[in-house]
């Protein structure tokens, strides 16, 4: 989240972005490379656990 530049923010309230619009258009885009990454390994690890059952 740091990562996100305020200028993006500050530009799409400027714009007349709402709220949810924001987390729409702009964090979740940003956001997009570390979901998928984290999802990948989660569903990784998940698989790990059922070799030991």
């Amino acid at each position: 989240m740091r990562e996100i530049p305020e200028e993006l923010y500050k530009s799409a309230e400027i714009d007349g972005a709402r709220g949810w619009q924001k987390i729409l258009y702009i964090t979740l885009p940003c956001l997009k490379p570390v979901i998928i990454t984290t999802l990948i390994l989660g569903c990784i690890f998940t698989m790990k656990v059922f070799d030991l059952v």
